[in-house]
């Protein structure tokens, strides 16, 4: 069982960022982190997306070396865990609302891309939220 943490740390306003699709326990969590400017190449990464969250929750994982960044990360599968999809993302401002979020899913990091099935599943648990694919 998971302790209490948000489906969702969705991105607090406009703007382009990464995102991380996972499991936990077959539970749906959408992990985003919006660029800003002075982030560090360590901060901006899926790798250290997913530790960040995989350490909130306490789950222990294996490390492997991936991309052609050669940046450390989490196993995309682990004991309670499983990663369905990274990529990136952009708060839609033609629909004049923070709640409509696009991903591209032509990006792909680590073999991965953007889980539509797992977007339904996020959907379906926090329906005031719009989450497409380009």
């Amino acid at each position: 069982m998971t302790k209490e943490i948000p489906i969702a740390n969705w991105p607090p306003d406009r703007g382009m960022g990464l995102v991380v699709q996972v499991y936990v326990d077959d539970k749906p969590y959408l992990r985003f982190r919006p660029f800003k400017y002075g982030m560090r190449r360590g901060e901006y990464n899926h790798g250290a997306i997913l530790k960040e969250f995989l350490g909130q929750l306490k789950i222990v994982y294996d490390t492997i070396v991936g991309s052609d960044l050669r940046i450390p990360m989490p196993t995309p599968n682990g004991e309670r865990y499983s990663v369905v999809g990274m990529g990136d993302f952009e708060v839609d401002d033609d629909n004049h609302s923070i709640n409509f979020i696009r991903f591209n899913p032509d990006y792909r990091v680590y073999e991965f891309g953007i889980n539509q099935k797992h977007l339904d599943d996020i959907v379906r648990l926090c329906p005031e939220w719009t989450l497409r694919r380009k």
